[in-house]
């Protein structure tokens, strides 16, 4: 069994996906957009949305796609959380997802990691960014 996190924007998943891509050194986004006939009578709905879009990063997948009117609802309960082995890395990939965002726990270092820092990105999508480095818990 493969988790793979499936990621819900309002409009604008191709620019999350090729963010995330850039970001973490991942293949070029694939994406699939709706068709007319999947998305007639939705409001807001185009075929210039996406149904859905993945990128590989080093074999893992995240996936998304756009969602409309009532099938979209911002994370919430759900947060994507990364691993890092150093804390230079991590530290680095925190701010770039914390620009434009919000943060909740700042990046810096707890009994547990070398690092960590709870934030959301632009796009409303939750990550927690952790370096354990030389602590165990």
């Amino acid at each position: 069994m493969r988790m793979i996190p499936y990621l819900n924007f309002n409009g604008n998943c191709r620019e999350a996906l090729t963010f995330y891509a850039e970001l973490f050194g991942g293949e070029a986004p694939q994406f699939t957009n709706w068709q007319a006939e999947m998305i007639e009578g939705l409001p807001g709905a185009t075929t210039d949305h996406i149904m859905h879009g993945d990128i590989n990063l080093g074999g893992q997948l995240i996936a998304g796609s756009d969602q409309f009117g009532d099938m979209y609802s911002p994370a919430g309960n759900v947060s994507i959380m990364l691993d890092f082995d150093d804390v230079a890395d991590a530290q680095a990939k925190f701010d770039t997802l914390a620009k434009d965002g919000q943060i909740m726990i700042p990046f810096g270092e707890t009994f547990w990691a070398e690092g960590y820092g709870f934030c959301s990105d632009r796009f409303g999508i939750m990550w927690q960014i952790n370096c354990t480095g030389n602590k165990q818990m």
